[in-house]
C-alpha cells in the first residue's frame, strides 16, 4: 500500500486497531451525522449495511476489545495481497464466521450483542425520521489513487455524481444501492441465495479470494 501511494487504505487497519483499543465509533471523513448515536452504545458492534449486499465499513461501533473487532484486526494486519476495499473482508468474515447473520439488507439483532442496521440508518439518505442517523456520502478518493484501476467501481465517479445531482440523493440512493451496484459485486450471488431462504455462500472460487477466505477463519459460530 505504501508503494502505491495506496493512502487511502491504510485507515482499514488503523480502523479496526483504535476500535479494538479504544472502543467508540468509526467515520470515515464522508460521513455526515445528522442524529446522536448514543442510543447504540450498549451494542457490542454496531454496524450497518452499505448496499443490500454488503456491509458498510465507513462507521463502525464497537466495545474495547470487541472479539469481532480483533479478528478483523488480526486479518488486517497477516493479508499481504495488497489494497482490498474493506467491504469484501469485513461481510465475508460475518458470513463465515457469524452465527445468524443473514446477507438480505436487513436489521438483524444477532448473537453476542452484534446489531447490524439496514443502509438506510447510517448509509443512504431517506426521508423516514426513524432511521437517518448518518449518511455516507461515498466521494471515493480512495479509487483515484494511481495504480489502483483494478478494483475502481464499474461506474466512474463522475457519471455517479451526476446522476445523484439530477434525481436526488433519496431516489438515486434506492436505484444505485439497491438494484445497480448489487448486481455487479462479488456478494450478488449469495444474496439471491439468502433471500430466497437459504444458507452458506456462493463464492467465485479464484485464486486470490481463496487466500482471503482462508485467512478469515476464525470459526466464531
Amino acid at each position: 500500500m505504501y508503494d502505491l501511494k495506496a493512502w487511502g487504505f491504510l485507515s482499514d487497519p488503523m480502523r479496526m486497531h483504535a476500535l479494538k483499543e479504544y472502543g467508540g465509533f468509526y467515520l470515515d471523513a464522508d460521513m455526515l451525522v445528522h442524529k446522536s448515536l448514543n442510543s447504540f452504545l450498549d451494542a457490542e458492534l454496531v454496524m450497518g449495511f452499505m448496499f443490500d449486499c454488503a456491509l458498510e465499513t465507513a462507521i463502525i461501533g464497537a466495545s474495547k476489545g470487541c472479539p469481532i473487532i480483533a479478528d478483523l484486526h488480526k486479518f488486517y494486519y497477516t493479508y499481504s495481497d495488497g489494497p482490498i476495499i474493506s467491504n469484501s473482508p469485513v461481510t465475508w468474515y460475518f458470513l463465515k464466521n457469524v452465527a445468524g447473520f443473514r446477507l438480505t439488507g436487513e436489521t438483524q439483532v444477532l448473537v453476542n450483542g452484534v446489531h447490524l442496521y439496514q443502509r438506510k440508518f447510517f448509509g443512504s439518505p431517506t426521508y423516514n425520521r426513524k432511521m437517518g442517523y448518518a449518511t455516507h456520502l461515498g466521494m471515493g478518493s480512495w479509487s483515484a489513487t494511481e495504480g489502483l484501476e483494478q478494483i475502481k467501481g464499474r461506474i466512474p465517479l463522475w457519471v455517479k455524481r451526476g446522476l445523484r445531482q439530477v434525481l436526488g440523493p433519496v431516489f438515486y440512493g434506492d436505484l444505485h444501492q439497491r438494484y445497480l451496484l448489487p448486481r455487479v459485486t462479488e456478494f450478488y450471488p449469495t444474496y439471491c441465495l439468502h433471500k430466497r431462504g437459504g444458507h452458506g455462500a456462493v463464492y467465485s472460487g479464484d485464486e486470490e479470494q481463496n487466500r482471503m477466505l482462508k485467512q478469515l477463519e476464525f470459526d466464531r459460530r
